[in-house]
């Protein structure tokens, strides 16, 4: 969760709905405050937190690549790039969440949690392939 120095009214709303767990809201508040600034990438960021939280993952995916679009700041475009594998790993899709995983990890490479996660993909990637009798595992 991003945003702590949003200056958005409705953003630090969606922040607060958020914290409280109530993600619907959250969802509103985000996209209302998009209607105000729609390239704010922390607002961007902080919507597809949500929309993950509800299940909205194609959406979720979508918006974290807009606010990779709409931002220089490299450690932002490495959470959303996380968030991103992190979504399609825990949906067992393997090679994209790898692809994600290691353009986050080039970006923060000592962040520990997203080598975990790499690694995992990797490895689960590989256990595909090999299951479909292909001996290539790594790309």
């Amino acid at each position: 969760d991003l945003g702590l120095n949003i200056s958005n009214p409705d953003a630090r709303k969606g922040n607060k709905s958020y914290e409280n767990g109530d993600y619907e809201s959250a969802k509103t508040w985000f996209y209302s405050a998009l209607d105000q600034d729609p390239n704010n990438a922390e607002i961007l960021f902080n919507l597809g937190n949500t929309l993950t939280k509800l299940g909205e993952i194609e959406e979720a995916i979508k918006v974290f690549m807009q606010a990779k679009s709409y931002t220089d700041d490299t450690h932002l475009k490495a959470l959303a790039d996380y968030n991103i594998g992190t979504v399609l790993d825990e949906n067992e899709q393997w090679k994209p969440a790898m692809k994600h995983l290691r353009a986050s990890l080039q970006k923060l490479p000592s962040d520990g949690e997203g080598q975990f996660n790499y690694e995992y993909a990797l490895m689960k990637a590989s256990v595909d392939l090999t299951q479909g009798h292909v001996q290539l595992a790594f790309a």
